[in-house]
């Protein structure tokens, strides 16, 4: 747009020297055009902004409302209950395909039990993200099956089964807030400082905020 307004004040500029040559145009009233151009230059030019900011605007509504629309997840079948507490979870030779034709994972096998580390290495895409996706049931295996202990994770109730799955990310976000509200966040409850205190020691970060004049407050 800035590009044909400037086309434009070229043309004016032109047409009008030309009238101006030929006695038809006075030089004032070709100056007076120029300056009314040049007014009017600075609001058009703002419109592309405008519509550059419509557009996105367009497209972050259309996502959400896809997302509203995604349907809920179904748990027929599954209204058993369960304490994971101490038990062990198991993987039977786990096959997933996201497009039912390429395996993503063919018949991976392994055992976590309570109080163990569990490491999956491997390049970008070869899997490693898929299998805690089946494990908090974003996807179901295509062949294969997770236990905790004895139970098919598939027959227990998704809420009871996702609400005993803690997650830490590679990368930790930090929101605006208190220590205590990051380390409460995305909880269905509040603790009490001295759990978060246990929770802190846990991470040997306990003389960390010890250090801060308003520890949990901080």
């Amino acid at each position: 747009m800035m590009t044909a307004m400037l086309v434009l004040f070229v043309g004016v500029l032109g047409y009008g020297a030309v009238r101006v040559q030929a006695g038809t145009l006075t030089s004032g009233d070709l100056v007076a055009f120029l300056i009314y151009l040049f007014n009017i230059i600075a609001p058009v030019a703002t419109f592309a902004p405008f519509f550059a900011q419509v557009t996105k605007a367009m497209g972050a509504t259309e996502r959400i409302q896809e997302m509203l629309d995604t349907p809920v997840e179904s748990n027929t079948n599954a209204d058993a209950t369960l304490d994971v507490t101490g038990k062990t979870i198991t993987a039977d030779n786990l096959t997933f395909s996201y497009d039912g034709e390429n395996s993503i994972l063919h018949e991976v096998s392994f055992k976590a039990a309570p109080n163990t580390v569990i490491a999956f290495a491997g390049p970008s895409g070869g899997g490693k993200s898929t299998i805690f996706a089946m494990l908090e049931r974003f996807y179901n295996p295509s062949a294969g099956q997770i236990k905790i202990g004895d139970q098919d994770i598939s027959q227990i109730d998704i809420a009871n089964w996702r609400s005993q799955i803690g997650f830490v990310s590679q990368d930790s976000a930090v929101f605006a807030g208190t220590i205590k509200d990051n380390l409460q966040y995305g909880l269905n409850h509040e603790l009490t400082d001295d759990e978060l205190w246990h929770g802190i020691e846990l991470a040997y970060a306990d003389q960390f905020v010890k250090d801060f004049p308003e520890q949990l407050a901080t």
